[in-house]
């Protein structure tokens, strides 16, 4: 770096928040390298709280705690917040910003929403500095001086697993959202604000024939407005993660700052690992699948070139990737959201056919026990949907080291 400086971070479709787990493990190796969320803007509850609770985990608990002490009469910070449902709502309803979703995919009632859960959403926006929906974000709100700003958009409709509706501007596809994300940028121009770096990270299907031409559109648009994009393919296995995990990035650079990027693709990291080094040693009933170990009739696993080994269980389903074991001794398979990856099945250690579970799975994102733990009061279904749509953070550090070398 030329010069040392703490690394202004801005995060749309924040998730779980890889961006900043990333930064947050370089920083752990290189105390001169500093960063700084300055806000999100993220409108899916669980995410949001869960974000809250994984990067602020601290300043969430002093919010809660004055929050209880206010309630309480008790002497308080000077800071006066909202302390039950009723003022929440009220609050809430005077940020047109704030528009939320319980299942990611549609607007919540948040007069529906029960009133803890509610509680932790409004002290999660306050110490994430959530700045809500994408659709309502305005370019003269955004922080000044941002460094990186990172607009992973949703991937549902272009990926192969999806309906294919495609991210054409107005097509009100899920995946359509980066036009609001252009927008934002564009007026973030007119305000002379415009961050320094801009990152994305999608599904392969993004440079397939049927999208690569909007993707080449959204490019020259991004030049339009003073950026060099420079994107390509990496494989999370190629950056030490134990998973197999084939995404596109692309990182766009004002051009005054801009003296050539290029992806370490060919710097592989030397990656032993496998699933056994993360698996748990005792899981609770529920996850266990041992009358399927019927259905494994002779077969055995079968290393591929990917380092994944599986087989086949027979006669079980008629839904192929339903099929699949995975040996412990192998690589994972691309995780996801919903779907058989979302069910990622494996014989462990004490030679139990069964799930992988939530803590394994968000351990085979780059994130840890503790993330998971701290967010244990929610099902284990959406810690699985939180992890499957996240972004492989061994992948994003190897990325984030190249691009610090800008400032």
């Amino acid at each position: 770096m030329k010069n040392m400086k703490k690394i202004r971070i801005f995060e749309t479709f924040a998730g779980i928040g890889a961006q900043t787990k990333a930064f947050q493990k370089i920083s752990s190796r290189n105390p001169k390298i500093k960063y700084e969320n300055v806000g999100i803007s993220e409108w899916y509850i669980d995410a949001i709280i869960a974000y809250s609770k994984i990067h602020h985990l601290e300043e969430f608990k002093e919010v809660k705690k004055e929050i209880e002490k206010q309630v309480e009469n008790k002497p308080v910070s000077g800071v006066i917040y909202a302390t039950n449902k009723k003022e929440i709502l009220k609050e809430m309803e005077r940020r047109p910003n704030y528009v939320f979703s319980s299942n990611s995919k549609t607007p919540a009632n948040l007069s529906r929403v029960k009133e803890d859960k509610l509680k932790e959403l409004y002290i999660a926006n306050i110490v994430a500095k959530n700045f809500g929906s994408i659709t309502e974000l305005k370019g003269k709100d955004l922080p000044q001086n941002i460094d990186i700003f990172t607009y992973s958009f949703p991937c549902q409709s272009i990926s192969l697993q999806g309906k294919q509706g495609g991210l054409e501007e107005k097509s009100e596809t899920t995946s359509s959202l980066v036009w609001q994300v252009l927008r934002v940028l564009k007026e973030a121009k007119e305000e002379r604000n415009l961050p320094k770096v801009l990152l994305m990270e999608n599904v392969k299907a993004l440079f397939s024939k049927k999208f690569i031409g909007t993707w080449e559109e959204i490019k020259e648009i991004l030049e339009t407005f003073g950026y060099n994009t420079y994107d390509t393919t990496i494989n999370a296995i190629d950056k030490g993660s134990i998973q197999r995990r084939e995404r596109v990035f692309a990182v766009s650079i004002l051009k005054e700052l801009d003296s050539g990027f290029e992806f370490n693709n060919l710097n592989q990291k030397a990656n032993n690992f496998c699933i056994s080094e993360i698996l748990e040693n005792k899981v609770e009933d529920r996850f266990l699948l041992n009358k399927l170990k019927a259905n494994i009739k002779g077969e055995e696993f079968k290393l591929k070139p990917s380092g994944i080994s599986s087989l086949k269980l027979q006669d079980y389903t008629t839904f192929q990737s339903e099929n699949v074991l995975y040996s412990i001794e192998g690589k994972s398979a691309t995780l996801t959201a919903s779907g058989a990856n979302s069910r990622i099945k494996i014989i462990d250690k004490n030679d139990d056919l069964r799930y992988l579970t939530p803590v394994e799975f968000w351990q085979l994102m780059g994130f840890s026990k503790e993330d998971v733990e701290i967010n244990k009061d929610m099902s284990n279904a959406t810690l699985y949907r939180l992890a499957g749509n996240s972004i492989s953070v061994e992948v994003l550090e190897d990325i984030f080291e190249d691009i610090v070398s800008i400032f």
